[in-house]
């Protein structure tokens, strides 16, 4: 039985050629289909082990599970606008594959962490909600 595949490839900007196939997609929808998927699964890796460890949790209630990544979604977010930012403000150092050395959202989490430890540790300063915003917001 015979197969057709479709190759479609990219030169990067670190002068790198990106090839992709497909059975089903050609052209550039083959290239769009592939950064789309590609977004997917470094949301995937977010949730999972690079980042909020979503796994360990064990939940099966789905009403549970939609809050739950209700919450993680504007977390993961929050974070990657913070690690932008703090990428803005320190650059990350690349590796010798051109590749930075932590992750945007690994470093803008990290500052999160640090943000929530701070506000822990002086919990009788927050008595309503507004001082936690505060705190998040001038931090």
């Amino acid at each position: 039985m015979k197969s057709k595949v479709y190759l479609s490839g990219v030169r990067l900007p670190d002068k790198t050629l990106l090839i992709v196939a497909s059975n089903t997609f050609q052209g550039a929808d083959l290239l769009d289909k592939y950064r789309q998927r590609w977004q997917i699964e470094m949301l995937f890796s977010c949730l999972k082990k690079r980042g909020f460890d979503l796994e360990a949790t064990h939940m099966t209630d789905p009403v549970k599970m939609e809050k739950l990544f209700a919450i993680l979604a504007v977390t993961l977010a929050w974070a990657y606008v913070i690690g932008r930012w703090q990428h803005a403000v320190n650059p990350i150092k690349p590796k010798s594959h051109e590749r930075l050395s932590q992750s945007i959202f690994r470093v803008g989490l990290e500052q999160l962490a640090k943000a929530a430890m701070l506000m822990m540790a002086t919990l009788d300063y927050f008595s309503n909600p507004k001082q936690v915003v505060r705190f998040f917001v001038v931090y």
